[in-house]
């Protein structure tokens, strides 16, 4: 019995420097194998004015292994975009996003956090978006959480519509402020083309198994000459975004740009933001294009 126990106790003391070594190797792994101008966190890529006329976005055939662990992660070697081949969203991430109501996600301290909403107006109007314009304009947000920028927006006398996969968000800012949000994706919901003035996606093209397809869908219901706002993860910025649990696309400036194009857009825009406005702690990409008239 004795014997028995110093076994297990050995072949767990194994199993636990084996998982303290994993970093390591990896590092190691990265050093020995993936080129200096593809590594995370000293990539180089090519000036936004580089810019192919169509530039592709992932799944693309050439592609190059920037990291083995703890989940395989490529990157796109024409439109540098980085994402996870395949494989679901970890469990962990979807009890904090879709199901648990308490997450920072969608209140802080109980009550919805206002600031956000006010760092993305500021760059619309950036941007020439007339927020404060005169009509009602019509606003559709994906992914809307705790539905502040739907609240700003109507506050600001805007007919406000969102969409979200998480039920209990849904409820919340049905039940909360009474607007029209719909729960499920975008493009099974029944929304006519050319409704919208303005389409946002705050910190949700990250998350998408297939964002191009979600952003075409987004461009199809704007009117003519309507805004597309998106923001995501500056990953450049901050390589421990590859980290997030959540995360299947990692953009940097020139990848944020190449999709943007991709869609047909006209004047498109990226900014990156200052590192003292970091929402949920993140420093972001801020981008925007107008649908052709």
């Amino acid at each position: 019995m004795v014997t028995c126990v110093r076994r297990i106790k050995q072949r767990v003391g194994w199993f636990l420097t084996w998982v303290k070594l994993l970093p390591l190797l990896n590092r190691v792994w990265v050093c020995c194998c993936v080129p200096l101008s593809e590594r995370i966190g000293s990539a180089q890529t090519p000036p936004v004015s580089a810019l192919p006329p169509n530039p592709p976005i992932c799944p693309h055939s050439e592609t190059t292994l920037i990291r083995l662990w703890p989940r395989r992660i490529v990157r796109c070697r024409v439109c540098r975009v980085a994402f996870q081949p395949a494989g679901a969203v970890r469990e962990e991430y979807v009890e904090r996003y879709y199901r648990n109501p308490r997450t920072s996600y969608f209140t802080t301290d109980g009550e919805p956090n206002m600031h956000h909403p006010q760092i993305h107006s500021a760059f619309m109007r950036h941007c020439g978006l007339k927020i404060e314009g005169e009509g009602r304009c019509r606003l559709l947000e994906i992914g809307f959480a705790n539905g502040t920028i739907l609240k700003y927006f109507h506050d600001l006398g805007w007919d406000v519509c969102g969409v979200e996969v998480s039920h209990w968000a849904v409820e919340y800012v049905h039940n909360r402020w009474g607007f029209r949000v719909y729960e499920g994706d975008v493009r099974d919901i029944d929304l006519a083309a050319h409704t919208f003035d303005l389409v946002v996606l705050t910190m949700t093209v990250e998350h998408l198994q297939t964002p191009v397809a979600v952003l075409r869908r987004c461009v199809e219901i704007l009117c003519p000459g309507g805004m597309l706002f998106v923001t995501v993860p500056d990953s450049e910025a901050d390589p421990k975004d590859y980290e997030n649990i959540g995360h299947r696309w990692y953009f940097t400036p020139y990848a944020f740009q190449c999709l943007l194009s991709s869609l047909g857009l006209q004047d498109v825009q990226v900014y990156r933001e200052q590192h003292d406005m970091k929402i949920a702690n993140l420093p972001i990409l801020f981008g925007a294009g107008r649908k052709r008239e």
